[in-house]
């Protein structure tokens, strides 16, 4: 791992791994873990110096050798795409761990959309799953990313929510319908959100109207 002389002092290079799409036009990258960080964080990467950095949510367990990412290359302006074409051996620049958004050992719901799951998975990884429950809505069934490690884990307590009826198993609506019509909402319970503005912004509203404390919702919001 080297420290670029050429951008902010924060950033480090490091070598890619592996770069595959796992749906279309979303890969998960991996590199090296070179620190210790905690499920939930993030990180900032670039592709070469000069080009500012764009934040992702680590999606990788605490112990893992490996430091992961997940993103769809058609978010967030060149970065993404840039990353897409990326091969084993070529260099890209990351900051260290940083941020709130981390999991405990307490009971939580986990609510995503899209490759806002990234940070759930790396809590998955890393603490007790009993006291779990994750919510993840996607656009297609092929975006249900790691769908059987968390069925492994979480059993019951993982609710896949489609807006097109696709199977058994799945909730036919959005987030923020499974979330308006779910009767058992423990007030006392943590509600980690990660996605787009609009369903966080939506999801929250209606867990403040269900009676939930503000101070009991820690939210991400991916860009």
């Amino acid at each position: 791992m080297q420290k670029t002389l050429v951008m902010d002092e924060y950033l480090f290079r490091v070598r890619v791994r592996d770069n595959r799409e796992v749906a279309e036009n979303v890969f998960l990258i991996s590199f090296v873990r070179k620190w210790e960080f905690k499920a939930g964080q993030s990180i900032e990467v670039t592709i070469e110096p000069g080009i500012p950095p764009k934040i992702y949510n680590i999606c990788s367990g605490p112990m893992d050798l490996y430091m992961k990412v997940l993103y769809n290359k058609h978010e967030g302006g060149k970065i993404p795409l840039r990353l897409a074409k990326m091969k084993p051996g070529d260099f890209l620049w990351i900051s260290k761990p940083f941020g709130n958004f981390i999991g405990t050992v307490q009971p939580a719901f986990w609510i995503a959309s899209g490759t806002g799951v990234a940070p759930f998975y790396s809590m998955m990884k890393g603490e007790v799953n009993f006291n779990k429950y994750l919510v993840h809505g996607v656009q297609k069934p092929s975006r249900f990313y790691f769908h059987e490690e968390f069925e492994k884990a979480l059993g019951k307590h993982y609710v896949k929510c489609i807006p097109a009826e696709c199977g058994e198993g799945m909730f036919y609506g959005r987030v923020s319908d499974f979330i308006r019509l779910h009767q058992e909402l423990p007030l006392d319970n943590k509600y980690y959100l990660c996605g787009k503005t609009e369903m966080v912004n939506e999801v929250k509203e209606l867990l403040i109207e269900r009676g939930v404390s503000f101070a009991n919702i820690i939210s991400e919001i991916h860009i």
